[in-house]
């Protein structure tokens, strides 16, 4: 049972201005900008308090702390903070690659006290933030994480300055071997800055990464946000309602199906008009003893921001993975996959050290001696080979070490090229793992948007045009797949190939890997994603306007062809792809500067490191086989980076279908499930015997500005056997009528009752189920004539077809066609039929479901009147002989004389009504009414 509602006044629902995300307020007393005590700016208001009003001081620190705030999200400043977190860490970055622990102390002062500079300005933007964030810093991960890596950078500033290197106080102490051969011993310093200033680079890469994702979360708090595009969380308003006091499961549960069915999702953001619906409701469930007020200040803290984002690489990621979640063992087999993939580099740069290190000779020393024992003293070459076998210890004695060159140079070359078997295999693995994952995965996002797009309400297609729709499924739907490509192959084999790529050069050579990585992270994450992101999502709305455009010239081709529209439509046209050009380029050349921004910048890199490397080779610090293993693997490991940024340009160029669809279909199916079990619990509706009963019905449209009510007041009758028309002008509401009797609209006030029973309490599939309906425009659907008649029910066997198609007076004409009933209608139809005839076909599609009540929407306006006569007389006669109730929404009285009983509409209500012979004398006088009473 649910909770009873409690009976408190709720107060009256308004917007004022807050943060960045406008606060909704409930009671006229807000203020702008209200921070909570955690810092978040306030969706919700607090609760009035007339006798302690706040004081002026305490407004003028909420105004301090948002100018503050407004001041460090700047662009200026902000892009200022993150050129000096990158000069700072490129310049540390070079530093400590091309040096040693024996000579960074040569450049160790400078790096200091460069780095302390920065600190300063680092310290005071943090110091900002958290004074006009306070607590509410916490609520996002990255801006605690910034906070975070700051306090680590400082410590690690702080530990460069303990640890700093001094040539007057080198100790150096004998460790462990430096191979395993035990000829020589390891010699630690203890000067270990160099590594103290890698730490403290790697946290300002850190800091690099998270600090855009931490501006645009404070952003959102700024004072001048649009609350019309506000999006609040649904997850957060979840979670603030169960932290009410008092509050009862029951409640909670009933709270969060409502949740459910206002939004239409169980998950993602809700809009501020979602918001204040469920608030209504919600306000009925709060416990007894709490006031509206008191219960709206525990709902303030619920996260929000604007709905003008757009999907980012991440949000492209993080949407391929959840449309791939039902393949879950083909995903692991994928990753398996691609992490031997990924080995292959490694496992390359290994035995290529090995054939430097042991295969390769350490001298070559060739001369010309004469000889005088075969050659009669003329001269021959003589060439000495000195291996890396033959070497000295510590003690300057020659040792041989346990290997044999050319053993190694042989087992060297076979590993390089049997790492092409497992490459080649992988390759052929990632193939076939990707055609079947994508091709599931669009299977079934196109089985999910027609279910969804066919279970939307009427108003959802008053918003949204047949060219939209169509591009939909067409044009997204293909970029989508496209996308997913790219996900394959220039994304999860290139991650994987980095993460175990840069794992093995930090083992191999930390301080190099280490900076590469953080480099690599810095180069993914920042760049022009985001504008290119807007790019692409502005792009997605023109080519669909574009496409919708061209669509609708084609269907009226004869009107344009009649009025010889060609040459001001061809003008019109050419505007709209003038302006898609111009969009399509933005796309693109953003897109492909994200790709041209990483490759560059990491060429760029890897040069810088290799000249590094170089160095340290050249004072000794490597061997020239640990230099050529780096720069292998620098160069091994670089590639899937710069194969990173055409995912990239790909992902980011097809972000927005991939929103578009997301939007649509994204936890829509479940919601449609949850309906669908909700309606299958309630009672089934009896077949009608009597009549069916409007009383006292209203309706009104959610987006009427006016509130004036479509439907006012409607009350009638109608009989079991009956034949009623519905009459009135354009606009007087019979269409809306028919609509809320379809159940295609929920009635704002009165009740529908089947035989007194009111259909609300009853499932609407069993009301549905004995209701049938024939619209203007027929409704002809791709197949034969036998499948257009099943559809009305589709259990129907071809008799019951047949037997339908005789009761509405078809089955002459359609024997007389050389397939009959099996010749091909619609867009891939082989005939051409009259008006009359697919209406026909209409109506014994109706009557195969057996309905008690048939619905005619203006079904016979578009005929001739010799054409329409003989329809109205087929009806007149089922509505007597089938004992089905008929309602048709007429313009022309002439269809009327036969009727039973005639409504005339005007203005949403019913104005007359009565048999033919009691409308008639009277028409001239309702004319003259309605006429008057309409200008």
């Amino acid at each position: 049972m649910p909770p009873t509602p409690s009976t408190n006044k709720v107060p009256a629902a308004k917007m004022v201005r807050g943060g960045r995300a406008k606060s909704i307020s409930m009671h006229d007393d807000a203020k702008d900008f209200t921070p909570t005590q955690t810092g978040f700016t306030s969706i919700l208001p607090a609760p009035s308090s007339k006798a302690d009003p706040a004081p002026l001081l305490e407004e003028s620190y909420k105004s301090f702390r948002l100018n503050c705030l407004q001041l460090i999200d700047s662009r200026r400043f902000h892009y200022l903070v993150m050129l000096v977190l990158f000069v700072d860490f490129f310049g540390n970055c070079v530093a400590v690659s091309f040096t040693s622990t024996d000579n960074f102390v040569k450049y160790g002062g400078t790096a200091r006290l460069f780095s302390s500079v920065f600190t300063g300005l680092y310290a005071m933007d943090m110091l900002l933030r958290v004074m006009s964030l306070r607590g509410g810093i916490l609520r996002n991960a990255a801006s605690t994480g910034d906070v975070v890596a700051l306090v680590c950078a400082t410590v690690a500033l702080g530990g460069r300055f303990w640890k700093a290197d001094n040539v007057k106080n080198v100790v150096i102490t004998e460790g462990d071997w430096v191979d395993k051969y035990k000829l020589e011993h390891k010699y630690i310093s203890n000067q270990i800055e160099q590594y103290v200033t890698a730490v403290y680079c790697f946290f300002v890469a850190i800091r690099i990464v998270l600090k855009p994702p931490a501006r645009t979360f404070s952003k959102k708090l700024h004072k001048y946000a649009n609350h019309d595009n506000l999006r609040i969380s649904m997850a957060s308003l979840r979670t603030s309602i169960r932290r009410i006091p008092g509050i009862t499961a029951v409640a909670v549960e009933t709270m969060e199906f409502d949740l459910t069915i206002v939004c239409g999702r169980d998950e993602g953001d809700m809009s501020r008009e979602e918001l204040m619906q469920f608030l209504q409701k919600a306000l009925l469930y709060r416990p007894k003893d709490l006031s509206a007020n008191a219960f709206l200040a525990h709902l303030r803290d619920i996260d929000a921001q604007s709905a003008h984002t757009v999907y980012g690489a991440y949000d492209v990621v993080k949407s391929t993975f959840r449309h791939w979640s039902n393949q879950k063992l083909d995903l692991a087999l994928t990753m398996v996959v691609v992490v031997v993939f990924a080995c292959v580099t490694p496992a390359l740069a290994y035995f290529l050290s090995v054939i430097t290190d042991q295969a390769f000779p350490r001298s070559v020393y060739s001369t010309a001696i004469p000889d005088y024992v075969e050659s009669n003293g003329m001269l021959k070459m003589f060439t000495r080979i000195t291996y890396k076998n033959e070497t000295k210890d510590e003690n300057q004695k020659i040792q041989y070490l346990p290997f044999v060159p050319e053993k190694s140079l042989w087992t060297g070359i076979a590993a390089v090229v049997g790492v092409s078997v497992p490459f080649i295999v992988c390759d052929y693995a990632m193939g076939y793992f990707q055609s079947k994952m994508i091709s599931k995965a669009t299977q079934r996002l196109q089985q999910s948007l027609l279910r969804v797009i066919l279970h939307k309400p009427t108003k959802f297609f008053q918003e949204r045009n047949d060219g939209d729709l169509n591009n939909l499924f067409q044009s997204d739907i293909a970029r989508v797949n496209a996308m997913w490509q790219a996900v394959f192959w220039n994304l999860m084999q290139p991650v994987v190939s980095i993460v175990i790529g840069f794992g093995y050069l930090v083992y191999f050579e930390p301080i190099i890997g280490i900076m590469s990585f953080s480099y690599a992270a810095i180069l993914i994450t920042s760049g022009p994603q985001g504008l290119a992101s807007e790019k692409s999502q502005q792009f997605g709305k023109k080519n669909a306007f574009v496409g919708a455009e061209f669509q609708n010239t084609i269907a009226c081709q004869k009107v344009v062809r009649a009025y010889e529209m060609q040459l001001p439509l061809q003008t019109k046209f050419a505007a709209s792809i003038r302006v898609l050009r111009v969009a399509q380029f933005a796309k693109d050349f953003w897109s492909g500067i994200v790709q041209i921004y990483i490759e560059s910048a990491m060429f760029i890199f890897v040069s810088v490191m290799t000249a590094c490397l170089a160095i340290k080779v050249y004072h000794g610090n490597i061997t020239a086989g640990d230099f050529f293993s780096s720069v292998t693997l620098l160069g091994r490991v670089s590639t899937p980076v710069t194969v990173l940024g055409g995912f990239m340009r790909v992902a980011i160029g097809n972000a927005s279908s991939l929103q578009r669809l997301d939007e649509l279909v994204v936890g829509a199916e479940h919601i449609i499930d949850v309906e669908e079990s909700e309606d299958a619990k309630m009672p089934t509706l009896p077949r009608m015997r009597k009549a069916l009963t409007l009383s006292h019905v209203s309706f009104s449209y959610s987006n009427n500005d006016d509130n004036i009510p479509v439907l006012n007041d409607i009350s009638a009758v109608f009989k079991q056997g009956e034949y009623v028309c519905v009459v009135g002008p354009s606009g007087c509401g019979k269409s809306t009528l028919l609509s809320c009797l379809m159940q295609f609209q929920d009635i704002n006030a009165g009740t529908i009752t089947m035989d007194g029973m009111d259909v609300k309490m009853y499932s609407k599939a069993s009301y549905m189920h004995q209701t049938a309906v024939v619209f203007q425009n027929g409704g002809i659907l791709n197949g034969t004539i036998l499948d257009n008649i099943r559809y009305g029910r589709v259990s129907s066997s071809d008799e019951d077809c047949i037997e339908a198609a005789n009761a509405a007076e078809c089955d002459g004409f359609i024997r007389l066609l050389k397939d009959g009933y099996n010749t091909i209608l619609g867009q891939h139809g082989t005939v051409h039929l009259s008006g009359g005839q697919v209406q026909r076909v209409c109506l014994a599609r109706a009557l195969v479901r057996k309905p008690s009540l048939l619905l005619l929407d203006e079904a016979t306006s578009a005929l001739d009147f010799e054409t329409e006569a003989h329809i109205v007389t087929t009806l007149e006669k089922l509505a007597r002989t089938c004992h089905v109730t008929v309602v048709s929404v007429t313009h022309r009285l002439a269809t009327t004389r036969g009727a039973d009983l005639i409504l005339v509409m005007h203005r949403g209500a019913i104005v007359e009504s009565g048999t033919f012979s009691q409308v008639f004398p009277r028409w001239l006088e309702i004319y003259i009414f309605i006429y008057l009473s309409s200008k």
